[in-house]
This record gives structure tokens, sequence and C-alpha cells, in this order.
């Protein structure tokens, strides 16, 4: 049977072993964005308005749902 050391529960902070710094790379590069300003907020209204669509048509079907009693097939 492998013998297991005890933990030692008073270290002192100088003693402990600190983590080192991770590095983490941005998806657009070293050099900053490659995406203008105005073009991510472009990409992040288009976003939302699709996401909106979607809520929409998938509130309309479930209240369909409701109305029907649940015996419809809506397909959109």
């Amino acid at each position: 049977m492998k013998r297991v050391r005890p933990i030692k529960k008073h270290v002192k902070q100088s003693a402990r072993k600190h983590a080192k710094p991770v590095k983490i790379r941005s998806i657009s590069g070293r050099h900053g964005s490659s995406i203008s300003t105005t073009r991510r907020n472009e990409i992040a209204l288009l976003s939302a308005i699709l996401f909106l669509i979607a809520a929409s048509l998938s509130l309309y079907v479930a209240w369909n749902d409701l109305q029907s009693g649940g015996t419809s097939e809506t397909l959109i």
C-alpha cells in the first residue's frame, strides 16, 4: 500500500507556490480588432432583430397551440 504524505496546514505565505498567470489571446489577434466598431454594432443590431423575429414566431406558435388545445400542428 502506498504511503500518503500528510497535508501541511500551517504554511507561511511566502512558502506557498503561486500560480503562473495564464496568457489569454483575443479572437481579433495581437494588434487590436480587425472589425470596426460600427461594423460590430451593425452585426449586434442584426443579431438582436433576428432574435426578436425568432422569439415572436415562437410566441405566435405557442399562443396558437394554447388556443387550439394542443391538437393542431403548425409548421412555419
